[in-house]
C-alpha cells in the first residue's frame, strides 16, 4: 500500500470526521431509562425524592456539555472547510499543471493551467482519460507510472503531453497515489 502523502492530510481527515451527536443524545435518553430500572430494582423508600433530584441534575448537567461539544465540532468543520477552500484556490491559481484522476484513469479535475496548456475546457477534460493528454511517445509509460505510484506511492519523471491541436510539450511530472487507509486501495491519482 502506498504511504500517506502527508501527515497534515491525515489530521485534516480527522478534522472532517462526521459529527456524532446521536451518541450524546442516546446517552442522554438512557439516563431516565436507567433511573426507571433502578426504581424497579432498588426502591429507596424515604430517599426517593433525592433520586428524582439527582436525575434532574444529571440531565441538566449533560445538556451544556452536549451543546459545548456540538459547538466545538461545528467550529472544527468550519475551520476544515476554510482550509479546503484555501487549498482549492491555491491549486486553481498555480502555474503548474495539476490534475486529479479516478482509479480507472478517468479525469476528475484539472486546474486552470492544465486547461490552458492542453486547450480543453474543464467540462471536456472530466469526460476523458488521463492517457488522452499524453503524446503517443509517452503512452507506453502509463503502465510503469501506475505500477510505481501504486507500489511506492509516487512516480516522478518526464512526459510529453498532447494539446487539442495535436502539438506536444514536455513536462516534468509527479504522480501520487492517494490510498484508502484501511485497505490500501487507490482512491485517486494526483498529477502535478
Amino acid at each position: 500500500a502506498p504511504p500517506s502523502a502527508d501527515s497534515s492530510v491525515e489530521s485534516d481527515q480527522d478534522a472532517l470526521t462526521p459529527s456524532r451527536p446521536w451518541v450524546f443524545f442516546s446517552a442522554l435518553c438512557l439516563i431516565p431509562l436507567f433511573d426507571y430500572g433502578m426504581r424497579q430494582v432498588l426502591p429507596l423508600g424515604p430517599l426517593e425524592e433525592f433520586r428524582d433530584l439527582s436525575t434532574a441534575i444529571t440531565i441538566f448537567a449533560v445538556l451544556p456539555l452536549l451543546m459545548a461539544r456540538l459547538a466545538v465540532e461545528h467550529g472544527e468543520a468550519r475551520q476544515a472547510d476554510r482550509k479546503r477552500r484555501l487549498l482549492a484556490a491555491a491549486t486553481e491559481q498555480a502555474d503548474e499543471l495539476i490534475s486529479i484522476m479516478r482509479p480507472d484513469g478517468g479525469m476528475e479535475h484539472a486546474n486552470h493551467t492544465f486547461c490552458r496548456m492542453t486547450g480543453y475546457t474543464t467540462d471536456e477534460i472530466v469526460q476523458r482519460q488521463a492517457g488522452d493528454f499524453l503524446a503517443h511517445q509517452s503512452q507506453p509509460q502509463l503502465a510503469a507510472i501506475k505500477e510505481a505510484a501504486e507500489n511506492d506511492g509516487i512516480w516522478r519523471g518526464e512526459l510529453v503531453r498532447a494539446r487539442r491541436d495535436e502539438s506536444t510539450f514536455r513536462t516534468s511530472c509527479t504522480v501520487t497515489a492517494l490510498a484508502d487507509e484501511v485497505d490500501g486501495a487507490v482512491l485517486q491519482w494526483n498529477s502535478t
